[in-house]
């Protein structure tokens, strides 16, 4: 299971680049794009990595291993953000033993858990009246979360907002305007 996050940039709309592409050439022009895509993508990584961790109730620290970013170059101008991994078992959220069965707090809220059970810290549910057949169960997960509420928000607006501005200072950097 994976999801991304892509950055695309099209150029051809852009006045100041097509200006910085007549003057400094458009090798230069690129480099410029990409370390301004690269500085926008980092602060957008952060962010969906914060959302993403705080939406599925898991410490910070352990998601980082679910990410991958493939960075932006004048030969490729895209930045991607790409999430993988699998389920996260309820022995992350905190489960708790009861009388009626286990408590956990997944997606950061209090669920009940009728007739599971605790092993160790794992959390099961038996699948039928027989002793041997237990399933375990799990919460959720980096990618489904990274395609559900405010996450996908913060991406187009770090990329309609920011993008062209940090581009246009950049560019002002090595323009004289």
């Amino acid at each position: 299971m994976a999801a991304a996050i892509v950055i695309k940039l099209d150029l051809a709309n852009m006045r100041a680049f097509q200006r910085a592409a007549q003057e400094l050439g458009m090798g230069k022009a690129r480099k410029i794009v990409a370390w301004s895509m690269n500085q926008v993508g980092n602060k957008l990584y952060t962010r969906v990595k914060r959302q993403t961790t705080k939406q599925l109730g898991v410490p910070y620290a352990d998601a980082g291993a679910s990410w991958e970013v493939e960075r932006a170059n004048p030969g490729r101008l895209q930045y991607a953000i790409t999430a993988t991994g699998k389920y996260y078992p309820l022995s992350k959220f905190k489960p708790r033993q009861f009388s009626f069965g286990v408590r956990a707090k997944p997606w950061n809220r209090v669920q009940r858990f009728k007739g599971a059970f605790m092993v160790g810290s794992d959390v099961y549910v038996r699948t039928s009246k027989e002793r041997g057949p237990l399933r375990k169960l799990m919460g959720g997960s980096i990618p489904r979360e990274m395609e559900r509420d405010a996450v996908p928000f913060i991406a187009d607006a770090a990329m309609d907002q920011e993008l062209p501005q940090v581009i246009e200072t950049k560019l002002g950097q090595f323009l004289p305007w």
